[in-house]
């Protein structure tokens, strides 16, 4: 059961399909209303409560860090601590080949769906901005805007394979990644099968605040900050197995903590 995950449902004569079963059979699950055939989803709070306390088991969360870090998110805007337990719950649930060509909206998703989804928080994702130099619309991967704090995450994603690693197969490579220090993986640089982007992860991490910026001058993000602490943090998915981040400040400079790797066995103080 540990090994199994929920995407769609199943066809016939599938583990998936067959584990679809047992879960409605026993009121996990049920049939989604507006698309019966092709959804399912989990029928009430008491039933989310016990998924989710066994998922935070299957992928070693413990239950109170999870706690800390939305309530540091909510009330403080610090994002260490729930991007150290999304890392820990991307590196044991990701571990097939094909779990390695994510995209960003991907991650987006992902995190919501596993970490954000709390009244508290009230993530928006893709929200719409014009850029005040060029006019153009730009979209905020996720914005949080809670009571207290709102807080802008600009996410970035570099897959496994452009990577310029030793190892040559997927799973060794995700390994040789996983143990790199924060000083290796900015200094990793892109291989050649990466067209658009070139030099280490640390010249295009460098390259995203920028684009914070000019989100921070939009009319639209003034207007939702308006009186609330407001906090922007650039957010890097490498490879399936690291977390980069770092946090742009009033002046719109990087803030003295500089990058930072979020690593879920380091929970800072919050």
């Amino acid at each position: 059961m540990t090994d199994l995950k929920v995407n769609k449902i199943g066809e016939p004569d599938t583990i998936e399909a067959a584990w679809h079963a047992f879960m409605i059979y026993q009121g996990g699950l049920t049939f989604d209303r507006c698309n019966p055939s092709k959804l399912l989803v989990i029928p009430n709070h008491v039933a989310a409560s016990r998924i989710g306390k066994d998922m935070l088991t299957l992928f070693k969360v413990n239950s109170n860090d999870i706690r800390v870090a939305l309530f540091a998110l909510a009330n403080k805007g610090v994002v260490d601590g729930v991007l150290r337990a999304y890392q820990r719950i991307m590196e044991t649930s990701l571990r097939q080949v094909s779990d390695f060509d994510l995209n960003e909206a991907d991650y987006r998703d992902r995190m919501c769906g596993t970490l954000l989804q709390n009244a508290g928080i009230k993530p928006e994702m893709e929200f719409k901005v014009t850029k005040p130099l060029t006019s153009r619309a730009g979209f905020i991967d996720i914005l949080i805007d809670s009571e207290k704090v709102c807080v802008l995450l600009e996410l970035k994603n570099i897959p496994l394979k452009y990577l310029e690693l030793k190892c040559r197969k997927t799973l060794e490579r995700a390994e040789e990644l996983n143990v790199k220090s924060l000083h290796e993986t900015l200094q990793l640089r892109f291989n050649k099968r990466e067209k658009h982007r070139k030099g280490t992860i640390r010249e295009f991490a460098e390259t995203t605040r920028a684009q914070i910026n000019d989100y921070i001058e939009s009319y639209e993000l003034k207007q939702t900050v308006k009186r609330k602490d407001f906090r922007a943090y650039s957010v890097v998915f490498i490879g399936s197995r690291k977390i980069l981040f770092g946090e742009v400040g009033a002046d719109g400079k990087w803030t003295e903590d500089g990058f930072q790797l979020a690593e879920y066995g380091a929970m800072s103080d919050m």
